[in-house]
């Protein structure tokens, strides 16, 4: 084939990646690895138990991770070499196809728009959930009448909320918030409202998979070629939302136990669907716990930032808002101004992160938050 011939070729690929989300930034991180085959370049959109499933110029594929990509070096941890949902990889595949050879994953470009958090049995190290997301959507749910006090506060939980919101920042996304089930209750937009009130510059959309209130405010935020992602426990509704978003059932999908809003692991492991509309939707398995890792500094407490400007008036600059005098954030609690439980959630978000930092300068072990 002449090289006139292959222009073709070569705008197909390169349009399947615009397809997948290629932005400037993932251009600008291959730089570092010179002139490169655009047809060994794909996303991961599927993460299996040491396999995951990848899209490119080749389509859909299912690869295997290169033998030193599991161990890293002393700079280097774990999650930072292994691909998640999300991740631009580069991939080389097998000169014999035909004999049933997986394509290897050879590189994991660096990622820009991730969450992470603490994952157990790692000292506090990271574990990244999804890579180089444009927006995370936090889902937590209404209640029907009569739930306990404990469902309740499972399903929607505001330092709950807070604690996603610290981590979304520090990973350089942009946060939403969904109030998902408005169907079962009439308490939906004050529970919505009081939500704005208090996370003051995140979005807040109170929705309904099942009747679909909402859903145009949501797909405004799920635009062709960006990427967003789902989290939040499991029961609260991510994976209908993931549905009504793709428009097709794509995700099973489990109704929580209304006594206690408990939902079953329906989603089982993260997944990238190509929405009608372009937009790229990673849904995540629900979370029973949310650790911040060590990636998270006190300067990503930017979710707290009307606490941060209140503070500015306060008399001593390290003022922890708890027995000092002269404290304008006290007193903004005084006047009604910054509702109390705020402040708490701030503080022991902060007191998590400054306690975890001591603990790893120490060398003792990194005890986990919720």
């Amino acid at each position: 084939m002449t090289a006139r011939g292959f222009r073709p070729l070569l705008a197909l690929v390169h349009d399947t990646l615009l397809t997948l989300g290629w932005n400037e930034y993932a251009a600008r991180a291959t730089e570092r690895l010179g002139a490169i085959d655009e047809s060994r370049l794909a996303r991961v959109v599927g993460q299996h138990r040491r396999q995951w499933d990848v899209a490119g110029a080749g389509g859909l594929e299912r690869a295997v991770l290169a033998g030193r990509r599991y161990k890293p070096d002393g700079t280097q941890r774990v999650t930072d070499i292994q691909p998640v949902v999300g991740d631009w990889v580069l991939i080389r595949r097998s000169d014999n196809p035909g004999k049933g050879e997986w394509p290897v994953i050879e590189e994991v470009l660096p990622r820009a728009g991730t969450l992470s958090r603490s994952a157990a049995g790692r000292n506090g190290q990271g574990q990244v959930v999804a890579a180089n997301v444009d927006r995370i959507a936090v889902v937590a749910a209404c209640s029907p009448p009569g739930s306990s006090e404990g469902a309740r506060d499972r399903a929607l939980n505001p330092r709950r909320i807070e604690r996603y919101l610290t981590a979304i920042e520090a990973g350089g996304a942009a946060p939403l918030v969904i109030v998902n089930k408005a169907d079962v209750t009439d308490e939906g937009p004050e529970l919505a409202e009081r939500l704005r009130a208090r996370l003051i510059r995140v979005p807040v959309i109170l929705a309904s998979a099942k009747t679909g209130l909402g859903l145009d405010e949501l797909s405004s935020f799920a635009a062709p070629r960006q990427t967003i992602g789902f989290v939040g426990l499991s029961g609260v509704g991510k994976s209908s939302l993931v549905n009504a978003l793709v428009g097709e059932d794509r995700q099973r999908t489990q109704a929580a136990r209304e006594e206690d809003a408990r939902g079953r692991h329906t989603t089982t492991h993260r997944e990238l669907f190509i929405a009608p509309s372009g937009a790229l939707i990673i849904d995540t398995p629900g979370m029973r716990e949310f650790s911040l890792d060590t990636s998270t500094a006190e300067e990503d407490l930017s979710a707290f930032d009307d606490i941060a400007l209140l503070a500015e008036g306060c008399r001593f600059r390290d003022c922890s808002h708890r027995a000092e005098p002269a404290c304008a954030v006290r007193e903004a609690v005084a006047r009604g101004e910054l509702d109390p439980d705020r402040l708490r959630s701030y503080q022991s978000l902060k007191d998590e992160i400054v306690a975890r930092d001591k603990a790893a300068r120490e060398g003792r072990p990194v005890r986990s938050g919720r």
